[in-house]
């Protein structure tokens, strides 16, 4: 389908213009993502102190940097998710090809270090290729709402259907 751009006026003007229907629901995901990255980064976090860290060293250090850069990206999504900046479709693709893969390989690191708690609580009993995939799949799905949705593509883009 062809997208023709529109005036910020006539974006504004159009009937499907503004954060309701299922975008209501992407904003109490983002909302919650950042919630939780942080409450999961908390939880997570290996500290200097614990025997996990003496353990692996380095793959310890990689683990806390990749929950820290994951926290940012979420928070930094959430910033210009309700912002509605024009780029956030693309900035989104990134991030999803990004946290399919490092969150599951950070939450793998977690487990490497053999910290203690649920096994299950970092992964799909610690498969992270099913974890990655149903990753993918959802970020999939998310993705081909905005590039499908016209109420997306009017708040965000200032677009309408040709």
């Amino acid at each position: 389908m062809a997208w023709v751009e529109v005036t910020a006026a006539e974006a504004e003007a159009h009937p499907l213009h503004g954060m309701g229907g299922w975008l209501r629901l992407f904003s109490a995901l983002t909302v919650l993502s950042v919630v939780g990255g942080a409450a999961l980064g908390w939880q997570e976090w290996i500290g200097p102190d614990q025997a996990a860290m003496d353990r692996i060293g380095g793959l310890a250090i990689i683990a806390n940097v990749l929950l820290i850069v994951v926290v940012g990206a979420q928070l930094l999504l959430a910033v210009l998710w309700f912002r509605q900046w024009p780029g956030f479709r693309r900035l989104y693709a990134a991030y999803a090809i990004f946290a399919a893969i490092l969150m599951p390989l950070a939450a793998g690191l977690m487990e490497e270090a053999g910290l203690p708690g649920d096994p299950g609580a970092h992964g799909l009993d610690g498969d992270l290729v099913a974890t990655m995939l149903i990753n993918a799949a959802f970020y999939f799905a998310m993705y081909s709402y905005f590039h499908r949705s016209r109420r997306f593509r009017v708040t965000f883009e200032q677009r309408v259907r040709a």
